[in-house]
Formats: structure tokens, sequence, C-alpha cells
């Protein structure tokens, strides 16, 4: 629900500030969102509470991420390249979201905490956007 619901607000943000800092913003969201829950689980005081309270960062992590790098590849991958780039990258998304549930439970039988390593992840997406060097856009007249 929290995807949903921030979705048109996070495309507002994106014309409204900087890429990098947009970016920066939402995986750092992800971020805490899932380090909050590995550590309660890790702790035994994971309730539901905490569980739909974390919720909602991570959606609006994931819209306002997906909002800022959706534009990118026009503005990274050359004309001729698009098509195969963006096909390339909606792939890889639609592989990890039917891959990620049954892993995630394999995981989390084997171990509780670990499907919560993702943070890890999260943490490589940050580094990723302070290194991001994006041609600027034009001005409109």
């Amino acid at each position: 629900m929290a995807k949903f619901v921030s979705s048109t607000p996070a495309g507002v943000f994106v014309g409204l500030y900087p890429r990098r800092v947009l970016l920066l913003l939402a995986s750092a969201l992800q971020f805490l969102a899932v380090v909050s829950v590995f550590a309660a689980i890790s702790l035994g005081e994971a309730h539901l509470g905490h569980l739909i309270t974390a919720v909602v960062p991570e959606g609006l992590g994931y819209s306002l991420y997906t909002a800022t790098e959706l534009p990118l590849p026009r503005r990274i991958v050359p004309e001729g390249q698009r098509r195969a780039a963006l096909s390339r990258e909606q792939s890889r998304k639609a592989a990890a979201q039917l891959a990620a549930p049954p892993l995630g439970g394999l995981l989390f039988s084997w171990f509780p905490t670990a499907p919560f390593l993702t943070a890890v992840v999260f943490l490589g997406l940050t580094g990723t956007a302070l290194t991001l060097r994006v041609p600027p856009r034009a001005r409109p007249a």
C-alpha cells in the first residue's frame, strides 16, 4: 500500500530535487527499514506493529527509487542501445521479483535473520548513488 500511495508524490519529487539526493534518500529509507526489522528479529522483539511500521519507509523508498531511476537510461545509454538496455533491466527486475519470495522463505527457514541481510544491497545502492555521474538535462526554453 505504501508503494501505491507514494508513487505519485515520488514522481513530483523527481522533478523538483536532484536525482543523486533522491537516490540516496530512497536507499537510506530502505536500508533503515530492513536494518530495524533485522535488529528486532535478532533481539527477539519483532512484533506485528513494528513490521507494519517498517513497511512504510521501505515502500516510500521503493517508490522514490523507482521514479528516480526510471528516466535515467534515456540520459545515460546511447540512443541505439536503449531498447536492449531497458529490456535487460526489466527482465532482471522481473526475475528478482519471481525468485525473491521463495528464496526469502528458504533463507528464513535456514536462519531467521538471513533474508534481512538484503540491507547490504541497499548500502551498495547508496554507494552507487554517490558515484553516479549523469549528464545534466537540458533546461526548457
